[in-house]
């Protein structure tokens, strides 16, 4: 994550793909992290490229290091319409290693040949812990500004997926995916026990973002469960 290892200027953006996921964090202008790159599943061709073309014109001058959540399509659709000139606009790409499909393990083998395997980072879901309960969630990476936690292994892909954590100087951006609100009440006790909170200062985005009942569910149970 060598391309965000300071809370300064940090800059979050939801880009507005429907029934899907793509958001970004910059800094100092520049696009530093995108976590997932998503569209609707029944999107078409044209509204893929008009995505595309809308959101990662910077990409070929910041060239983020991008974080897939998990494999499910309306989470890396765009990917899938993008030219390998596009795709190595990535510094690095950043996955768990549950594909589920072939057109997922087929996307996988394109971005290993596109970026090279050396720029890219595959988790894998740790099996169960004994005698706790499932799923859980293991921070396989941080530094100042940024931890990356990856849940178990599980048949279901949202429960094996990527959370995201940001920390800023004042606020901080907590990306979910499709992960269960369990997994991140895990995520948010592990940051506030370690003391990389400021309490009463972060933000939740929850499952595909866009999704208004979803995200008001998600955050009246984390207030609730801080009571």
């Amino acid at each position: 994550m060598e391309r965000l290892n300071s809370t300064n200027n940090l800059e979050f953006r939801v880009n507005d793909v429907s029934q899907g996921n793509w958001n970004e964090i910059r800094q100092n202008g520049k696009v530093r992290l995108v976590y997932d790159i998503g569209a609707p599943i029944t999107a078409s061709n044209a509204e893929l490229q008009h995505y595309i073309s809308q959101y990662s014109s910077q990409y070929a001058v910041d060239h983020p290091n991008l974080i897939l959540s998990h494999w499910d399509m309306d989470h890396y659709h765009c990917l899938m319409q993008m030219t390998d000139a596009e795709l190595r606009n990535f510094s690095k790409f950043i996955c768990v290693d549950k594909m589920k499909s072939l057109t997922s393990k087929s996307l996988y083998n394109r971005m290993e040949q596109v970026l090279g395997s050396h720029n890219i980072i595959c988790f894998a879901p740790r099996r169960r812990t004994p005698q706790t309960a499932f799923p859980q969630m293991h921070e396989l990476f941080q530094n100042e500004s940024v931890s990356v936690y990856v849940g178990e292994n599980s048949g279901t892909t949202n429960y094996s997926g990527i959370m995201l954590f940001v920390r800023g100087d004042k606020n901080h951006v907590f990306f979910t995916g499709d992960s269960l609100p369990c997994q991140a009440n895990q995520v948010l006790h592990h940051q506030a026990s370690l003391q990389r909170l400021t309490p009463g200062h972060y933000l939740v985005v929850p499952h595909h973002g866009g999704d208004f009942k979803k995200a008001i569910r998600f955050i009246i149970w984390l207030q609730v469960s801080k009571q």
